[in-house]
């Protein structure tokens, strides 16, 4: 259905990454709700590199990512 609309736009998720870099927690803070669910399965399924304090000891942090959607026809 957002195809065939043409529907273009972006989503901004803050994600919650813990000490492994496993994606535990996705928010949609921003966007078009036609995308919502496509994303929230996506990102869930990132991993990440774990952010380190200086000591280089692993911590749990947040990260904001803005993701583009353009729908190509064919």
């Amino acid at each position: 259905a957002v195809r065939a609309a043409g529907i273009i736009g972006a989503v901004i998720v803050c994600i919650i990454v813990d000490e492994n870099g496993d994606v535990t927690d996705v928010k949609i803070v921003k966007g078009d709700p036609n995308f919502d669910a496509v994303v929230l399965e996506t990102v869930k399924k990132w991993k990440f590199t774990p952010a380190k304090h200086e000591d280089g000891a692993p911590f749990k942090t947040s990260v904001v990512r803005k993701i583009p959607f353009t729908i190509k026809t064919q």
